[in-house]
């Protein structure tokens, strides 16, 4: 006997080249996030800080410097040609290492292999949120996606920017973290990630005078 096998329709065909396009995307993010992983060390470590005057985790103000026009610090923020954009530095001020989402994959070869930790005052895309200062909402800088990880050591901090018209409208600057073994998984998920916040007001007094901002007292951090 013979078998008769039907031969799809030029519609089943356009449905299932589609079908096979989303199966390899989801498999290449897939394993980004595994490869990525790997690169991250389980083993949980006691957070020790290591300036008992600051907070484990803090941004403090770095310089202004005119934008060279089009994306600042990623893909979702600009800022045109000559603007102020406000360079921030993060620190993470414990022994143990942090993970960070990006816009973008974070890869560097050192001594022949992957490295996904950051260098010590590396200006890096980080993603943050602006939250509106009237808790009417935010704006996320990633656009709700995550590219990719990068692992901040303890004891190191690194620049990001922000377009300087965001604080001068009050908007405070928040970092989303995991600590290693939490789980990079949790950043943008929100299940357990922490933050630290930038406040307007924490800017010199001579960079709000230049920046032009006139707010109430910065509001507090909500890092734990």
């Amino acid at each position: 006997m013979f078998s008769i096998t039907r031969l799809p329709t030029s519609r089943g065909r356009s449905m299932a080249h589609q079908l096979a396009i989303g199966l390899i995307r989801v498999v290449a993010a897939l394993s980004l996030i595994l490869a990525q992983a790997s690169e991250f060390p389980s083993p949980e470590c006691v957070a020790r800080v290591t300036d008992k005057q600051e907070r484990p985790q803090f941004i403090r103000f770095e310089q202004v410097l005119p934008a060279t026009g089009g994306p600042i610090g990623g893909y979702y923020l600009e800022a045109a040609k000559g603007t102020p954009v406000v360079w921030l530095r993060l620190h993470n001020n414990t022994t143990c290492p942090i993970a960070l989402s990006m816009t973008h994959t974070y890869v560097r070869i050192e001594a022949g292999r992957n490295a996904t930790h950051v260098l010590e005052g590396e200006p890096v895309d980080i993603c943050f949120d602006l939250e509106d200062p009237t808790g009417k909402g935010r704006i996320s800088h990633c656009g709700g996606h995550t590219f990719g990880m990068a692992r901040l050591p303890g004891g190191s901090s690194l620049l990001f920017g922000v377009p300087a018209e965001y604080l001068r409208r009050g908007y405070l600057v928040s970092v989303p973290f995991v600590y290693e073994w939490e789980g990079i998984v949790f950043i943008r998920t929100r299940a357990l990630r922490r933050t630290t916040v930038f406040g307007p007001n924490e800017l010199p007094a001579s960079v709000q005078n230049e920046l032009g901002i006139s707010l109430e007292p910065a509001q507090g951090d909500d890092n734990d």
